[in-house]
Order: structure tokens, then sequence, then C-alpha cells
């Protein structure tokens, strides 16, 4: 495979899709993809993490200021809403007391001194996100390939794994996400992006136009959406019933 290859997935030209369709061991191919997007991700992130953590102020000092920034925000939203002394004085009560219980918790000893905690820590990131993206990826196009196939579609579960590891190609860009403002851009760019791929490699896998691939994307999220919304109101009439 050639980078011109993968440029033209990003760019969604069928003739991409249909080569890498017809790659053997298809599979095999789309479970490296996660992994390296999903191993550079967290390396990147972990590593920041790791820097930021090295470099944290103290807890004294990060307890201050923490609690001075929510009173600050709390002062800025009285001078719109003001409220009476005898409800201001509890809600500040509260927030200071909530600031002291996270601090308190951070502040527990532990076997590792602090550099090998983060350290642990920043592993542990960058271990735990190949499991995130693999199991989103299997889980969720398990459902798609069924509403494929309801549709019409023809892949088999490989086939159709391998194809929609493609959506990962644009989770490069999260490797930006530490970065001040761009990171938000970056993440939404990222999902679009991989969006659109998953769309075009259901219909390619599935031999169905794009408006298809498309429904058989969004059914099942539509199902889960449906069922909530039937799910809860039965369950709050139940509730109301039995209490009443």
């Amino acid at each position: 495979m050639s980078l011109r290859w993968f440029w033209d997935i990003l760019a969604l030209r069928d003739r991409a899709y249909v080569r890498f369709n017809d790659l053997p061991h298809i599979f095999e191919w789309g479970l490296l993809i996660v992994l390296v997007v999903a191993l550079l991700v967290g390396a990147v992130n972990g590593l920041v993490g790791l820097i930021g953590d090295l470099r944290a102020a103290p807890q004294v000092l990060a307890r201050q200021q923490a609690t001075d920034a929510a009173l600050g925000t709390f002062e800025r939203w009285q001078s719109y809403f003001p409220l009476s002394p005898d409800l201001r004085e509890p809600i500040v009560k509260y927030l200071e007391i909530g600031i002291d219980i996270k601090y308190d918790i951070a502040e527990l000893s532990t076997p590792f001194v602090k550099p090998v905690r983060a350290v642990f820590g920043a592993a542990g990131h960058i271990l735990s996100t190949p499991f995130s993206f693999l199991s989103g990826w299997m889980g969720y196009t398990l459902w798609v390939l069924l509403a494929a196939k309801i549709l019409g579609g023809r892949a088999h579960l490989q086939n159709m794994l391998g194809m929609t590891a493609l959506q990962f190609l644009p989770s490069l860009l999260l490797v930006l996400q530490p970065i001040p403002y761009v990171g938000p851009i970056v993440s939404i760019v990222a999902f679009v992006w991989g969006v659109l791929i998953y769309i075009k490699a259901t219909a390619v896998a599935n031999g169905m136009l794009t408006l298809r691939g498309f429904l058989a994307v969004i059914l099942p999220l539509v199902a889960l959406i449906a069922l909530i919304l039937i799910i809860v109101p039965v369950g709050l009439w139940i509730v109301m019933l039995r209490t009443f």
C-alpha cells in the first residue's frame, strides 16, 4: 500500500475503496490500521499528559488556584443573578468543600513517588487507547452489518471490519488535540471525516449505493434513540403507577 493510495481513501475516491476491498487478508490490514493510529494518538496524548503531570504545580498552590477560579466564576455569575446572603454562603461553602475533597483524594499516600505514578499513568493511557478504538469499531460495525444485510448488502464480517477500519485514518489528526484552540477543531474534523469514510466503506463493502450505505450506518443509531424514547416514558409511567 502506498501513501497515494491512503490519500485517495481520504479523498473518498471510489477506486481506492474498491482496491482496498479486493485485498487478501483485509481484516488484518484493517486491524493494523486501527492499532497503528490508536498507538500513535495514545502515545502523543500520553506524553503530553506525562509532561503536564511532571510540571504540575504543588498541590497546595493547585488547590488555591482551583478555589480562586471556582469562586471567581461564581462571583461573575452573581453579578448577573444576585443571590441573597442566605443562599450565597452555603453555595460558596459547598464549592470549597468539593474542591477540598478532590485534592484530599489526590494527596492520599501511594507506594510510588510522583514521577513514577505519572509514568505509569501515561503508559496506561497509551495502552488503553487501542482497546477503546477496537471496542467502538467492532461493536458498532456489527450492527451496521446487520442493517446493511436488511438493505440488501452482501459484505461478510471480516470484509466489513477491514473496510470500516479506514474511518480511523483521519484520527491521526488527534495528535494535535493537546494544542490549545486547535484541539477541538481537529477533533470535529476527524470525526466528520471519519463518518464520511465509514459511509463510503460500508457502501463499497456491500456493493450498494452511497445513500444505502448512509442508511445502513445511521439505522442502528436511529433504532437506539427510538428505543430510548420508548423505554424512558414507559419506565416513568410504570414508576408513577407504582407510586400512586
